[in-house]
């Protein structure tokens, strides 16, 4: 019989169960609700509706340079979300909420449609430092507060307990590549 099961390092397993063990108290607080709120503003809708209003305000205003850099933050969060959603075809992680509910913590390979084993990587994470990797690229005086924004809510996804801390930090790792590689086949400018 064959074991499918990935077996992580196991630092890195035991600071996932303590952190996740360690904010669950807070996890239905309302500020943690708010917080996580905010960490939806990182899911690949809302960041492509900010990138492709900037290439729609680009065309409308005939500035291509607005319009380029639109394209190339839009460019920068696709690519982001079809890398998670391969990873994710091909890891199959328990959400923390099923360690804290059922003292279920698997990691495997294999797809499942289960929300609850969709963990890894953070699509969330992935999105947002992507995008906010892209928008420092375009608008470098902009790299403060895209990457303050993009840490609030890659964070606020660990109290609500939805990923684990290394889901977020492969998460940040896909948008990391995904920007690169759009950096190079359509630079920024």
């Amino acid at each position: 019989m064959r074991d499918d099961t990935i077996h992580m390092p196991e630092a890195a397993e035991e600071l996932d169960i303590e952190l996740a063990e360690r904010l669950e108290p807070y996890a239905e607080a309302p500020p943690v609700k708010a917080f996580s709120v905010f960490g939806k503003l990182s899911d690949q809708e809302p960041l492509l509706a900010m990138a492709g209003a900037a290439i729609i305000a680009g065309v409308v205003q005939r500035n291509s340079c607005l319009a380029r850099r639109g394209a190339h933050v839009y460019g920068a969060v696709v690519l982001a979300t079809v890398m998670k959603a391969g990873l994710k075809a091909v890891v199959a992680r328990d959400r923390p909420t099923e360690l804290l509910e059922h003292g279920r913590h698997e990691v495997r390979l294999g797809h499942t449609d289960d929300k609850a084993r969709q963990s890894f990587p953070s699509g969330h994470a992935a999105g947002a430092i992507a995008a906010a990797t892209a928008t420092n690229r375009c608008w470098p005086q902009y790299r403060v507060p895209a990457y303050a924004a993009a840490a609030l809510m890659c964070v606020s996804r660990l109290p609500a307990q939805k990923h684990y801390l290394t889901d977020i930090l492969a998460g940040g790792l896909v948008g990391l590549v995904a920007s690169a590689v759009v950096e190079r086949i359509m630079p920024s400018e």
